[in-house]
């Protein structure tokens, strides 16, 4: 690991510094995205983590665990969400991909829930998962 200082981005305010360590601890726990913004001291450069070549892609949950035929079985129940009712998250599931896009689709969640499944390091957000990828076309931004 090297000695550079890191920031990151949390709701458009720079926090930090960390190390390099602590950052790909924050990747592995979700909390980090591939598109989300880092800066290093020594580059002198906010770029997208998954940019950074020194946090392997394999680190982001997002893509963790991916089938390697690219099918996706809809029906099995698999996932947990983070729902927020009345101001409360709690979480909720398991839930199989159709009825994740479901839910979606009656706007009762939308493509940042957050979402788990065994194997995964973290949480992750909805639209940054490949099971998922329908989402662009259903929620727009």
């Amino acid at each position: 690991m090297s000695d550079k200082k890191w920031y990151y981005n949390l709701n458009l305010k720079p926090q930090g510094p960390c190390s390099e360590e602590q950052i790909r601890h924050m990747i592995l726990q979700g909390q980090i995205g591939p598109g989300d913004l880092l800066f290093n001291d020594e580059m002198q450069s906010w770029r997208a983590a998954g940019e950074w070549g020194c946090f392997e892609i394999r680190l982001f949950p997002a893509h963790q665990e991916r089938s390697l035929t690219g099918e996706v079985d809809l029906g099995k129940k698999e996932w947990v969400l983070i729902r927020t009712e009345e101001g409360r998250a709690f979480q909720d599931g398991p839930y199989a991909v159709g009825e994740i896009l479901s839910l979606l689709h009656k706007s009762q969640i939308n493509s940042e829930a957050l979402v788990w499944k065994t194997g995964l390091s973290g949480w992750v957000q909805l639209k940054e998962r490949p099971e998922f990828q329908v989402l662009r076309s259903l929620d727009p931004i």
